[in-house]
């Protein structure tokens, strides 16, 4: 399982850890399949070719759950387990959409293309027609007010406190449409995470993995990292690490020297076995989505009420223009932090790349793994 490990407790949000490294005065450690993936020699690349071992993988998945759930969204990571669950006959029972509209805007906010596009696309062309397919968003009646009941939400021993209506990959609403769907079956959550983070360091290679980009899979023993499978997570650090070797001057630095501008992105994704997404660009987006929620800052200075000088997530600004009550218990859970001044101060001392900016949290990493020289 993945989780935090600090002071003896697993814990599942990293708030609640960083909390308990306060109080405690002891390290934050980030444990991300540590048992399963001590077992291997990571000096040792699977002889197997990526698409093998991902079929491998597929079938072992299928034989391990009842119920199998796939959330799509027709990008570079979901949409290559789509293609190998398509090309090995395996059965989907159902497939979870969600319809995000900041995934087909411009940073500007424009909306560019339909956001149903491939929700369409996959009613016309998936291959089963017993798959279930289920989509919804922040607006769907049965999922709202799920997630979040008051402002408490951000001292939670849980996952996924990166969305604030609930429809994130591991989220609660997620999670209600999983066990609605399949109450009384032993179901599991197949999610397209996670690429390998490789870097060099005194002449050797070695693979670890980022918190940050797992933060909605924590604590879920039923969601199902697709490529943080040992054996595969293992096979793509080779991939990066032989494609990272043909470079210069990158001691000490981390893969992700493509993924700044969209071209990149395309390049590496490919590079480490990831087919085409269905949509050019769908994938960055979701990327750069991330990022702009990281300048949101949180200054007790200024009312809740008063976040327009704040660079936030346009979705939000707009739920909170209306009181949106899940919007504004979110925000409040936020600045419950800011309350607490002893412990906001340790917080950006210690946690924060900028002060204020409560999602620009420094990474923290996993184990790392050697892979040789």
């Amino acid at each position: 399982m993945i989780h935090y490990q600090v002071n003896n407790k697993q814990i599942y949000n990293p708030y609640l850890a960083y909390y308990e490294s306060f109080q405690s005065g002891k390290p934050v450690q980030f444990y991300c399949h540590d048992a399963e993936y001590d077992q291997l020699d990571w000096t040792q690349e699977p002889a197997e070719s990526f698409e093998t071992l991902m079929d491998q993988h597929a079938h072992r998945l299928r034989d391990r759950y009842e119920r199998l759930i796939l959330a799509w969204s027709g990008g570079t990571d979901s949409h290559t387990i789509y293609n190998v669950f398509k090309r090995n006959g395996i059965h989907i029972d159902e497939i979870l959409y969600k319809i995000d509209t900041s995934l087909w805007r411009t940073t500007s906010g424009q909306l560019i293309q339909d956001p149903t596009k491939h929700l369409n696309w996959l009613k016309a062309n998936h291959w089963d027609p017993t798959t279930r397919i289920t989509s919804y968003d922040e607006y769907t009646a049965d999922l709202k007010g799920i997630d979040i009941h008051n402002d408490e939400w951000i001292f939670q021993n849980r996952g996924d406190l990166g969305k604030y209506f609930a429809v994130g990959t591991g989220g609660e609403a997620t999670k209600f449409l999983c066990e609605r769907n399949h109450a009384g079956h032993h179901w599991g959550l197949v999610v397209g995470y996670e690429k390998p983070f490789v870097i060099k360091r005194n002449g050797s290679w070695y693979s670890r993995q980022s918190d940050i980009l797992l933060n909605s899979v924590l604590g879920q023993s039923n969601v199902e990292s697709f490529f943080l499978d040992p054996v595969l997570h293992l096979k793509q650090s080779h991939l990066a690490k032989r494609v990272l070797k043909q470079l210069k001057n990158i001691e000490d630095s981390q893969h992700y020297y493509p993924a700044h501008h969209p071209g990149g992105y395309k390049i590496w994704a490919a590079l480490l076995g990831r087919h085409e997404e269905l949509s050019d660009g769908i994938s960055i987006n979701g990327k750069f989505i991330i990022t702009h929620m990281k300048e949101f800052a949180i200054d007790s200075s200024v009312g809740i009420g008063d976040l327009n000088n704040h660079y936030a997530d346009p979705a939000l600004l707009d739920r909170l223009k209306k009181d949106n009550k899940i919007a504004v218990n979110y925000v409040k859970g936020l600045y419950n932090l800011a309350s607490e001044h002893r412990f906001y101060e340790f917080l950006n001392e210690n946690f924060l790349i900028e002060p204020g900016k409560v999602f620009k949290l420094k990474t923290t990493w996993s184990k790392e793994y050697n892979l040789g020289e």
